[in-house]
């Protein structure tokens, strides 16, 4: 192998260094807006379990009914 075929191949590999660098730090930031803006959100909807849970009374019993006529 001689230095020459080698030589080209240094900006594609500085290249695609850049681009995953730059992939790398755009999950990052994403990652990190979530957590710090949706997170807040997410922490304010939540619905405190009292209003969740209520309780349904049973129908009142029905009346008795009259004695019968002696």
């Amino acid at each position: 192998m001689s230095l020459s075929l080698m030589a080209p191949t240094a900006p594609i590999m500085n290249r695609r260094l850049l681009i995953a660098a730059s992939v790398i730090l755009l999950h990052v930031a994403v990652l990190w807006a979530l957590q710090a803006g949706l997170m807040r959100r997410a922490v304010e909807i939540i619905v405190p379990g009292e209003i969740l849970s209520e309780f349904i009374s049973p129908p009142a019993a029905p009346p008795p009914p009259p004695p019968p006529p002696p």
